[in-house]
């Protein structure tokens, strides 16, 4: 990631709701045409199992390729919920988006449940992004055999006929040119993120952290241009150098008293945004931990670990505390997510680097190399 100053995100230029899983790849994203699993550690993009369960990935990879052309006369600009580099996202858009993940979740024999409102927007959101990033390299979409194979695949996963497949969607009024369009920009997705952004001879690990600093550089501010027309209003300014940093308030799981950033004046704060599932979360931890450790006495560095999870995973989030050596702050993110919506996160991990009189010099998206991590400290130890 580029460490310039012009990386801060700022209110004029992108405003983003934040995502409970922003984190690259997300949990549960599958594709039909590989069938290896991983034994240990978080699933991966191309590799993990194909069943029934991962119909519902298709969302994640696709529907947006269908709802970059919306039919005519059926929208107008009071429905615009977000514009993506000059693209429009309406409201009809996110409704066909959760209108097909229940059409999925049907189909599966355990659901976790619908997306919001909010999480569909953002979804939409990267898709419009990710798809930009493909064409502008060129990259051809998956030829139609093989987009009709993926589909029998999932299907016969789910122990559907085909004919079975299509009264689904039509129960739920989606059409089946939805489905393929969708799975036509998840290939698409998927194996630009192979060929181009993540070769799968690396390591899980460095795949999983290419891939998430890939997804953050998508929102960099000096080639995307994200406006939510009705949304974040009330959020206030992102926060950027220069600008006082928002208020982050909570109980501390170490010490189980309150904790306020703005009663922090004189100290150099660290608010790290991060979750018990992300990959390069725990890849940049240590090196957090290594620097708290070697100025919360010298410099007085204080760090605010916010997990963007929320407080029902509070067991969690508390063993991933004691096998991190986490003895600075932690806290959870409330229902409403305030805390990332006050910060406009749009992907995890992502840092603020807050100086002694409560101002923020720096701005990191995505996880920190070593080199950045003491980039950013060096702005606020002073």
């Amino acid at each position: 990631m580029s460490e310039t100053d012009d990386r801060y995100i700022n209110d004029e230029t992108i405003e983003l709701p934040p995502l409970r899983v922003q984190c690259w790849p997300p949990p549960e994203l599958g594709d039909g045409r590989h069938q290896q699993s991983r034994a240990d550690g978080p699933r991966r993009l191309p590799w993990s199992r194909v069943v029934a369960a991962t119909l519902l990935a298709i969302l994640a990879g696709g529907v947006y390729f269908y709802l970059l052309a919306p039919a005519g006369g059926q929208n107008d600009s009071a429905s615009i919920v977000a514009i993506v580099n000059g693209t429009e996202i309406h409201q009809s858009d996110v409704d066909v988006y959760i209108s097909l993940t229940k059409a999925l979740n049907a189909a599966r024999t355990s659901s976790s449940g619908n997306p919001s409102e909010e999480n569909a927007l953002n979804q939409l959101v990267y898709q419009t992004l990710a798809l930009e990033d493909a064409r502008k390299h060129n990259y051809p979409p998956p030829a139609p055999d093989e987009v009709n194979r993926y589909i029998n695949n999932l299907t016969a996963s789910a122990k559907l006929s085909a004919a079975g497949l299509d009264q689904l969607l039509d129960r739920y009024g989606v059409a089946r040119s939805v489905l393929t369009d969708a799975v036509q920009a998840k290939l698409t997705i998927d194996d630009y993120l192979n060929q181009q952004v993540a070769r799968p001879d690396l390591t899980a690990d460095q795949r999983d952290l290419l891939i998430n600093n890939w997804r953050a550089a998508l929102y960099d501010p000096k080639v995307a241009r994200v406006s939510f027309p009705t949304k974040l209003r009330e959020a206030g300014p992102a926060p950027k150098q220069g600008r006082y940093a928002p208020e982050v308030a909570g109980t501390d799981l170490n010490t189980g008293k309150p904790i306020k950033l703005s009663e922090l004046k004189g100290h150099p704060v660290l608010v790290n945004f991060w979750a018990t599932w992300c990959v390069p979360c725990k890849t940049e931890m240590p090196e957090i931990v290594a620097a708290y450790n070697q100025y919360k006495d010298s410099k007085g560095l204080v760090v605010v670990a916010v997990s963007i999870e929320g407080p029902s995973v509070k067991d969690k989030v508390l063993a991933f505390m004691h096998d991190y050596k986490m003895t600075f702050a932690v806290m959870t993110d409330d229902d409403n997510q305030s805390l990332s919506l006050a910060y406009h996160v749009i992907s995890i991990p992502t840092s603020a680097f807050i100086d002694r009189s409560g101002v923020v010099q720096w701005m990191q998206l995505g996880a920190m190399s070593a080199p950045q991590l003491a980039s950013g400290l060096d702005k606020i130890l002073k």
